[in-house]
């Protein structure tokens, strides 16, 4: 889901933006890209490892080292776009890029949360809802205990 995902949000993207998604969308979209790109390797690499009993360490090792680009990609997303959304952006952002760019900010906040940091999504699983409301709050991700499990938390 997450590699379809990373090439049909750019085409999304394309399609809203009338093939002109300019420097702002573009800004953005690479945090989103690079996010479900990690999210794609780390899930196929747990597949790998339930079907071949394939070793993580190599792919967490790259999961880990992408972590930092993918937050400052991300920051810089979100001050980018906070600096269209103000005016200080320094060109016509266009009344279609700029709810695209929020979109897009939004969503590369909650991607690098929910692989890094916290499990954001529970509404997938009944037993995830009521976890999440028994304990009050969310869990580390599962990314993130592999992480911590391997050393390169």
């Amino acid at each position: 889901m997450e590699a379809a995902c990373a090439a049909l949000i750019p085409l999304a993207v394309l399609f809203l933006t009338m093939g002109r998604p300019g420097w702002l969308v573009a800004i953005v979209l690479l945090p989103n890209v690079l996010l479900l790109a990690v999210g794609a390797a780390y899930w196929r690499a747990k597949l790998l490892r339930i079907e071949k009993g394939r070793p993580l360490a190599a792919t967490l090792r790259v999961i880990a080292a992408a972590r930092r680009p993918a937050m400052v990609l991300t920051a810089i997303a979100c001050l980018a776009t906070g600096a269209a959304a103000t005016g200080l952006w320094p060109t016509e952002v266009g009344p279609r890029r700029l709810p695209i760019a929020l979109g897009l900010a939004t969503l590369a906040v909650a991607e690098y949360a929910n692989y890094y940091w916290r499990q954001l999504q529970h509404f997938d699983h009944l037993a995830d809802l009521r976890r999440l409301a028994r304990e009050h709050g969310f869990r580390p991700s599962q990314l993130r205990r592999d992480l911590d499990r391997h050393g390169l938390g």
